[in-house]
């Protein structure tokens, strides 16, 4: 992850901290492998369309198929602002 720099919102912090133990460990292990290649292809990235409009739009990936965390991008830094359920996903955006 050459030059890439992941930092998690407060916010983020306490929705991760709210996920069920068996989520978070799987959410762990993806984080792992975004440190490596955050394009892997099982995140199924994309722009979140409610922000495509914004200067910073926000990227959705897939933690588990019900299960999905967003960041920005700012330079050379991914901020991580959301992680919980598709239920809550659509309810936040």
């Amino acid at each position: 992850m050459a030059g890439v720099k992941p930092v998690r919102t407060r916010q983020f912090q306490k929705l991760f901290e709210r996920l069920p133990s068996h989520i978070q460990e799987i959410a762990r292990r993806k984080f792992e492998l975004f440190k490596v290649n955050p394009n892997h292809p099982s995140f199924h990235r994309g722009v979140v369309q409610s922000t495509a409009h914004l200067s910073h739009p926000h990227h959705e990936f897939r933690i588990t198929r019900d299960y999905r965390a967003t960041c920005f991008i700012d330079g050379d830094t991914y901020v991580w602002v959301f992680i919980g359920s598709h239920a809550d996903f659509d309810k936040a955006y």
